[in-house]
């Protein structure tokens, strides 16, 4: 290989070395729970860089990445899971009946993104020291100052907890430097041996009196429920009983409907079909009286009528003639003076 070549592949070595250290040096990525501060030349941005990713100068920009998601200002307790474990830094207070408090919790806050700028210039990451911790403190402090130590161990830790948060959502401290309360739990009250025993014993006490009376409470709700509950039953079996009374009732009532409506069905039935057959006899007999009557009218009907008559006296004299015939001539003439012939045998 020339020197000349080995010259020029040193020199594109050297560019690409450039190239790629300028590439990744004008990238910068930032999370989405982190946010990034821009320092130039010309000192802080107030400009943030959010979630994504972000083309800069190197020789120019500076970005500080702050993790922005949600931070935990523990004081005399550390939570691991749904277990509290006590830890030095809890916070002395005293009450208004002068006894001494600890205190013992969870401040949850977080860095307002947009006022990430301000606290890179006043705190950088020491803002939990420099406003979390003596604003915590502090604001606690006030508050047990006006509650007695037994009050606060047997309940006031909600109230107090309660306004604390009201405090720190716009403290003035927390808030110009951008950090945002998100909550406050307060875990462990303590107060001096001796004093916490009496008030335990006291709330002992106290606590089975107040067993005791609930107790009896429940016993009494139960009887009057018990009472109550037998009462609704035998309501509802009475109303039960009366609805199935009535029940039968409307079916006997039905089916006696049911049964005098097919009687009287059948009673109409029935007329009509005898006003039916007479009305059809009398008809019958009225065309064969008419038939009758046009049949014999006139001297033509009175001639068919003679005829008729003489016809059925000649078949009577044929069917008596056999047993006439060793009859005498008296009995044969007055046969035929009977069936309607004059004169004699003879």
């Amino acid at each position: 290989m020339s020197p000349k070549t080995t010259f020029y592949l040193a020199i594109f070595a050297v560019g690409a070395f450039l190239v790629s250290f300028l590439a990744v040096g004008c990238i910068e990525t930032i999370e989405g729970h982190e946010v990034g501060v821009i320092q130039t030349w010309d000192g802080v941005q107030d400009e943030v860089l959010l979630d994504g990713t972000h083309f800069i100068n190197p020789f120019y920009t500076t970005v500080y990445v702050y993790d922005a998601s949600e931070q935990l200002y523990n004081f005399g307790s550390k939570r691991k899971g749904e277990k509290i474990e006590r830890d030095s830094g809890e916070i002395l207070c005293k009450s208004s009946d002068a006894q001494k408090v600890w205190l013992s919790g969870t401040f949850r806050y977080r860095a307002d993104k947009t006022k990430m700028p301000l606290i890179h210039k006043e705190a950088r990451t020491d803002y939990e020291s420099k406003w979390i911790e003596p604003t915590v403190t502090g604001v606690l402090k006030g508050l047990c100052e006006k509650h007695e130590a037994k009050a606060i161990y047997a309940g006031s830790r909600d109230e107090i907890r309660a306004a604390g948060f009201k405090v720190f959502r716009k403290h003035s401290a927390l808030v110009k430097n951008g950090m945002v309360a998100e909550d406050l739990i307060i875990d462990l009250v303590r107060l001096e041996p001796d004093y916490e025993k009496v008030i335990s014993d006291t709330m002992t006490a106290k606590e089975e009196a107040v067993l005791a009376i609930q107790q009896r409470k429940t016993a009494e709700e139960h009887a009057l429920a018990v009472k109550a509950g037998a009462q609704a039953n035998v309501q509802k079996m009475e109303q039960t009983a009366r609805a199935n009374r009535l029940a039968a009732e409307q079916v006997a009532q039905g089916e006696a409907y049911k049964v005098e409506a097919k009687a009287k069905a059948q009673l109409a039935a029935a007329k009509m079909q005898a006003e039916g057959i007479q009305v059809k006899g009398l008809a019958q007999a009225k065309a064969a009286a008419a038939l009758r009557e046009g049949k014999y009218a006139g001297p033509a009907g009175a001639r068919r009528a003679s005829v008729e008559i003489q016809t059925v006296q000649a078949k009577a004299l044929s069917a008596a003639f056999p047993r006439l015939q060793h009859a005498g001539a008296h009995t044969l003439d007055t046969l035929l003076q009977r069936v309607g012939f004059s004169g004699t045998t003879k």
